[in-house]
C-alpha cells in the first residue's frame, strides 16, 4: 500500500511539474493593457490573519536535537511561504490554503542549491513538517481512498553513497493530520536502518504535537458574493470564448490538482482553492488553465505582498465594477502570467500558460485583464 501511496503523491507532483515545464518554453511578453495604472506599489494592508491552531512553535515541535543528527549538513529554519514562491509561481500557493485552515507549517533546509541545470540538485536537504487541524474527516477520506486502516510505518528509499528520502503521514490524537517529509536525509546503511532513525524523529514530533495547547478556531470573514463552489465557478465559457475565440460550447472545465502532498491537496479541496481548469481545442495544454478561489482569502493576498513572500512584482489594474476595498493585480511574470482579483475579501486568481498565449497569438496582459473583467461582471 505504501507503494501506491507514494506513486499517487508522485503523480500529483509529476502533473504539476509537467505543466510548469511545458509552460516555460520562452519568456512571455506581458504587455500592460491600456487600463493599467502607472507603476503603483503593491502596499500590504493589515488584516486579521489566521494563526496556527497549535500554540507550540516549530522549534518546540521539532527540536534541533531530533533532526540534526539525521542530516549530513546543518539545517536552518526557512519560511515555507517564501520558499515555494519563485519565477514559475502562479495562482494561489498551497501554503495559503493550509494557513487558512490554521495548519502549522515548518521547514528546514541546508545551504545547498535547490535546483541545477538538470532539475533537483544533489546535496539539497529539506525537512517539511505540517500539521493540519480538524482533519479527521480529511484523513478518513484519504485513508478510504488508499484502503488504510491506520497510518503506515515510516518509509524510506536510498542507496549506498547517496542520501535517503523518508516520509510519514497519519492522524495523531483525535483530529491532527501530521505529515513529515525528509528529503536528503543521511544514509544509515539501508532502508531498515534509515526507517529506524526516521521513526525516532516521527515519535518525537508526534508526542510534541499531541502535547501542544491549541488556540481558538479562526472564522474567515463572510462574503456577500454568491460564489459557486463547483467548476466552472467564477469564469464563464462565454467570457473565455470572447477572449480566446471560438464558441462557448467548445469550452470545457474540470477539477485538477496543482501538486504537493496528499495533505496539501486535501486542504486545497477543503477550502475550495483547488483549481478549476478550463480548456478549448486550441489552448494547447493537456491539463487546462487554472482558476482558483480562496473565499475570505484577502489576508493571504496581503501577506503575499510582504517583502519576503514573493508576489511583489504586481501592477494594479483598473476594472469596471470594483467596489471600495476591491482590487485587481497583474503579476509581471515572464513565465506564467497571472491576474489576481480581490473581491469583497475573496482572492481569485487565474493564469495563462505560454503555449496558449503563443498558439492563439494573444497579448497576455490584455487577455488576463479581459478575463478578470468578466469575473467582476459575473460576481458584481
Amino acid at each position: 500500500m505504501r507503494k501506491s501511496l507514494v506513486l499517487t503523491t508522485l503523480s500529483i507532483l509529476v502533473i504539476s511539474t509537467l505543466a510548469l515545464v511545458g509552460c516555460a518554453k520562452e519568456p512571455v511578453d506581458v504587455a500592460a493593457p491600456p487600463t493599467v495604472t502607472p507603476s503603483p506599489v503593491a502596499t500590504p494592508v493589515a488584516l486579521e490573519a489566521p494563526e496556527p491552531i497549535l500554540e507550540s512553535t516549530c522549534d518546540d515541535l521539532v527540536p534541533a536535537a531530533s533532526y540534526g543528527p539525521l542530516s549530513t549538513t546543518p539545517l536552518k529554519a526557512t519560511d515555507p511561504f517564501s520558499f515555494e514562491v519563485d519565477e514559475y509561481s502562479s495562482g494561489i500557493p498551497r501554503q495559503y490554503a493550509l494557513g487558512h485552515l490554521q495548519a502549522t507549517q515548518c521547514l528546514w533546509i541546508n545551504d545547498a542549491p535547490r535546483y541545477d541545470e538538470n532539475g533537483s540538485a544533489e546535496g539539497f536537504t529539506s525537512l517539511w513538517v505540517t500539521v493540519l487541524p480538524d482533519a479527521a474527516a480529511a484523513w478518513a477520506h484519504y485513508a478510504k481512498l488508499y484502503e488504510l486502516d491506520e497510518a503506515e510505518p515510516v518509509d524510506c528509499n536510498g542507496s549506498s553513497g547517496e542520501d535517503a528520502n523518508c516520509w510519514w503521514t497519519g492522524l495523531v490524537g483525535d483530529s491532527l493530520w501530521l505529515d513529515i517529509q525528509f528529503s536528503g536525509m543521511k544514509y544509515f546503511g539501508g532502508d531498515s536502518a534509515n526507517r529506524q532513525q526516521a521513526q525516532t524523529l516521527v515519535d518525537t514530533v508526534t508526542a510534541n504535537v499531541i502535547a501542544s495547547t491549541q488556540r481558538s478556531a479562526w472564522t474567515p470573514p463572510q462574503t456577500s458574493l454568491v460564489i459557486d463552489p463547483g467548476c466552472p465557478s467564477v469564469l464563464s465559457a462565454e467570457t473565455i470564448a470572447g477572449v480566446v475565440g471560438g464558441e462557448p460550447s467548445a469550452v470545457g472545465f474540470h477539477r485538477g490538482p496543482i501538486g504537493g502532498t496528499a495533505l496539501a491537496f486535501e486542504a486545497e479541496t477543503q477550502v475550495g482553492s483547488d483549481p478549476c481548469r478550463w480548456f478549448t481545442p486550441t489552448t494547447q495544454t493537456e491539463y487546462g488553465l487554472p482558476v482558483q478561489v480562496l473565499e475570505g482569502g484577502e489576508w493571504a493576498w496581503a501577506a503575499a505582498h510582504t517583502t519576503d513572500r514573493g508576489i511583489r512584482d504586481a501592477t494594479a489594474l483598473e476594472l469596471d465594477g470594483l467596489a471600495e476595498g476591491d482590487s485587481a493585480w497583474l503579476r509581471a511574470s515572464d513565465k506564467i502570467p497571472t491576474v489576481d482579483v480581490i473581491l469583497d475579501g475573496n482572492w481569485i486568481s487565474l493564469s495563462l500558460y505560454p503555449e496558449t498565449v503563443d498558439t492563439l497569438d494573444l497579448d497576455a496582459g490584455t487577455s488576463l485583464t479581459s478575463l478578470a473583467q468578466g469575473i467582476v461582471d459575473g460576481l458584481r
